[in-house]
């Protein structure tokens, strides 16, 4: 008797259709798994898909990527038609000769099947039951299951898929889910399941969580049959009759009202339903307003809503890849205690979303915690723990420690990998508090902090990330004995404006990139930065009223500057094989561009209205994307794109937004021609391969993937992500703010102009940076044991490129001689190459085969040979 589970952590989790009660069955065909089911011959698929009366019935298949067999780390999707293999005998069970590939086993009554889970959003060891299926019919499928964890802290769905052939191409659909719980004796009961003969009905196990396992018994597994009168019709459209919208609030421009919409509970058809504990009104479009049922936050500032909001996280966390967006509309949140997200290992999401920055305000209410009794106590805090909180996102809202409150600190920011805040105002009323944002402890980082004030508290803001903090347009005012505090490690800021007496920076140690700095309000008898010891990198920093910019006491750095503008300064000796500059790249930087949301809520739309039987969730993409009625396209639940299928991104689309949901899979997602000045794709997963061919402005936001690769002339920007990037066009332009790659190549140059400030980078050995030809500056880069110290790579290779890097750290937890690069740059110039060793540098320069820079090319400064 053959049995399925297979463990996906998955990118998204998809929207929960449960069938929660099923009708007595009438009279059918019944098709029971075989009681017994053994092979006849070991290392053998001899006996799967096992036999009933003489024909085929249930096949055990493993989910595996054929490069897993090389051992080249690719994960398995299973919509890819060809990533199934049967099982084979081995002595007493059914197993797949790979390392981790649970077994199949029979005992307790039923089949069990351990699977384990390597991370968020991949496939990995996974397993499914084919059924082959015999007849056209309506078929409902029940078992009894028992599922028991023994890793992490995973969720559970049975998914079924139907694989047909449907116009000569072989593919999947997707057709039902249930969640179970993990415990004994859960009952699924999926009905309304139209068949056709000869299709496969694939059941897939979906475990959501990261680093989780689990094992699960299946009893009594059955299908029973039905004719459906009238054969098998096509689906109908889930999109409403009405897509009227409230209207974006007046005298709020920058407001945003996101839609709320569209599949009242006793609209679901065909046995779906809603997620409990989800308000029907929103979870179409995966936006949970919090003031609307079932937690009903009161936002007039007079009830405290703590456990709510705290609640409210919690429950959204780990809500597929993340992005499911806990919506708070403007107005005054009252908390008497510290709101908190899930902590701890395996976390993904949510989105915490405010209307607007300065009307959506979380209170810590007057007097809460007057003193400072040594313990931090934040008004919100986003994690903490392991590096294994991911996609934790914070928008558009102002934290305040209210009045009375000198024992309070305001925000406690920490994510990893993919992970931001943007448009966030911290502040005390009354200039008291402890520190405003604090990035300190646990693995945290990397993770961006962008377009952020700081008002009043002791400290305005401090880090001592591990994976590095990344900065981009940070504002403090009004601190009592610091600004910003660099404790340790890696933090990298573009874009400081400090309006203070006491010093805007102090840096213990680690390292500092500090670019486009204005430092004001100083007294003469202060530095506007105090540098301790470590490695500081600043560019472009002017000061007013400080005695000095900088004052330092590391006994190993270089003279320090005079006066008070420095263009640019590195305590570090600068490096150059092919000399003279040793100076950075210096290109010029534009801030990122952004599309108008969109004000008509008739103008949104969701992929889940155009998702029916007969097509696949590339073609309903398709269809949302070309629908002429729509500009935003929300994604609350998964799109799959297997190997064979290419979306396009054309048309009047200008935001592609992940509320729940993600574009994942084999296929491929196409930036277009045709369209919009400027289009953004903002907070999910992308599918294997995104390709930016249009001369169109592309923003990517908030995503992770494998590669973007920008083909097109345009300006590419991208920021907090998790993925590789190629630029491939000599005319093309690309800005990065805070980029995590955790493969070979993170970023490949084939021509055009590429900037990145802020990039961590981890994984196998292999080169980090490959670039020939074009221009490419990089403005901080941490590494997490890449190489070793015979590496057969650099870790930077590049040929006649113009090339700088600025403050370049590695970093292990195992041995610091073996486990590093110590051949960091390989250099080509015109077939002559020359190789720079040492495991860390201040600062590397090559300016291709110029000698002198051109300003008009580059925007570096002039320097003669």
């Amino acid at each position: 008797m053959p049995a399925f589970l297979r463990s996906i952590i998955t990118l998204t989790t998809y929207a929960l259709l449960i069938a929660t009660s099923l009708a007595p069955l009438a009279a059918g065909e019944e098709y029971k798994l075989p009681a017994t089911w053994v092979g006849t011959k070991d290392g053998s698929t001899e006996g799967n898909p096992a036999l009933v009366d003489g024909a085929p019935r249930w096949r055990l298949d493993a989910v595996v990527h054929p490069g897993q067999q090389a051992d080249q780390g690719q994960h398995p999707d299973p919509l890819e038609p060809f990533h199934y293999m049967p099982l084979s005998w081995a002595k007493d069970r059914w197993k797949f000769n790979l390392p981790q590939y649970q077994s199949v086993e029979f005992k307790d009554g039923g089949v069990v099947i351990g699977a384990y889970g390597c991370g968020v959003g991949e496939f990995c060891k996974n397993y499914a039951l084919v059924f082959l299926v015999p007849k056209d019919g309506n078929y409902a499928l029940t078992a009894t299951v028992d599922v028991m964890k023994w890793e992490g802290n995973p969720s559970y769905n049975v998914i079924l898929l139907q694989r047909e052939t449907r116009s000569g191409m072989l593919r999947f659909l997707k057709l039902k889910e249930q969640r179970l719980e993990i415990k004994k004796g859960n009952d699924v009961k999926i009905d309304g399941l139209a068949l056709r003969k000869d299709s496969e009905l694939v059941i897939l196990p979906e475990l959501g969580g990261y680093y989780c396992g689990a094992a699960a018994t299946f009893k009594d597994l059955r299908l029973t049959r039905e004719d459906l009168p009238g054969g098998i019709q096509p689906g109908k459209s889930r999109e409403p009759a009405s897509r009227a919208r409230e209207p974006i609030a007046k005298g709020n421009p920058t407001g945003i009202n996101f839609p709320l919409c569209v599949l009242p509970v006793d609209a679901a058809k065909d046995g779906e339903q809603l997620r409990p504990g989800l308000h029907a009104a929103h979870a179409c479009m995966g936006v949970i307003d919090v003031t609307k049922p079932p937690y009903n936050a009161d936002n007039t500032g007079k009830t405290d809503v703590s456990d709510i909001l705290t609640r409210a996280l919690r429950e959204n966390n780990n809500s597929g890849w993340g992005n499911k967006i806990v919506y708070l509309p403007d107005g005054i949140y009252l908390v008497e205690k510290t709101v908190g997200q899930k902590e701890g290992g395996g976390n993904v999401g949510p989105c915490l979303q405010g209307q607007s920055r300065k009307g959506t305000i979380i209170r810590l209410k007057d007097g809460t915690w007057p003193s400072d009794d040594g313990k931090k106590k934040y008004v919100l805090k986003t994690g903490d723990g392991v590096a294994q909180n991911f996609n934790r996102i914070l928008r558009n809202l102002t934290v305040s420690i209210g009045k009375n409150n000198d024992g309070a600190c305001g925000l406690f920011f920490y994510g990893n990998n993919q992970a931001s805040m943007a448009d966030i105002d911290v502040i005390s009323e009354d200039g008291k508090g402890q520190v405003g944002l604090d990035l300190c402890g646990g693995e945290q980082g990397p993770c961006l902090v962008r377009n952020t004030l700081v008002k009043g508290f002791k400290i305005g803001a401090r880090s001592d990330a591990l994976n590095a903090v990344t900065f981009h347009n940070l504002s403090l005012e009004g601190q009592r004995e610091v600004g910003f505090q660099n404790l340790r490690h890696e933090q990298w800021i573009c874009g400081l404006t400090s309006i203070n007496k006491v010093p805007a920076v102090v840096m213990d140690e680690g390292a500092l990139v500090l670019i486009n700095a204005k430092l004001s309000g100083g007294e003469a008898g202060v530095p506007a930065i105090r540098h301790k010891r470590g490695m500081l990198f600043v560019r472009s920093v002017t000061a007013t009223g400080y005695g000095k910019v900088i004052e330092s006491t590391d006994k190993e750095a270089e003279p320090l500057p005079t006066g008070l503008s420095i263009d640019e300064y590195s305590s570090g000796k600068g490096a150059s094989l092919f000399g003279p500059p040793k100076r950075s790249l210096n290109l010029p930087m534009k801030e990122p561009a952004e599309p108008a949301w969109e004000q008509d809520m008739g103008k949104w739309a969701s992929v889940e209205w155009y998702k029916r039987d007969g097509l696949s969730d590339a073609e309903a993409l398709q269809a949302a994307i070309d629908d002429k009625r729509n500009t935003t396209i929300c994604i609350p639940r998964d799109v799959r794109l297997t190997g064979a299928e290419t979306v396009q991104l054309r048309g009047g689309i200008t935001r592609l937004i992940g509320t729940g949901g993600s574009i994942v899979g084999q296929g491929s997602l196409v930036v277009a021609d045709g369209g919009p000045a400027v289009v953004k794709i903002e907070r999910l997963a992308l599918p294997l391969n995104t390709i930016d061919r249009t001369g169109r402005t592309v923003v990517v936001e908030s995503v992770t993937g494998s590669y973007i690769r920008h083909e097109g002339s345009g300006e590419l920007y991208v920021s907090d992500t998790c993925l590789n990037i190629e630029v491939n066009n000599p005319k093309a332009h690309l800005w990065v703010w805070h980029f995590n790659s955790e493969a070979k190549e993170g970023i490949t140059v084939k021509g055009g102009t590429a900037w990145v400030f802020g990039w961590k980078t981890e994984g196998t050995e292999g080169r980090r940076i490959l670039a020939t030809g074009g221009s490419l500056e990089i403005l901080g880069f941490l590494d997490y044991t890449g190489g070793t110290d015979k590496s057969p790579w650099p870790l930077i290779d590049i040929n006649n490129t113009e090339f700088s890097i600025v403050s370049l750290a590695q970093f292990t937890f195992g041995n610091w001689d073996r486990e590093l690069y110590h051949r960091l740059v390989k250099e080509t110039r015109d077939g002559a190459s020359k190789e720079h060793a040492g495991t860390w540098m201040a600062l590397y320069t090559s300016w291709g085969n110029k000698g002198a820079h051109d300003t008009k090319e580059t925007g570096a400064p002039a320097l003669k040979p």
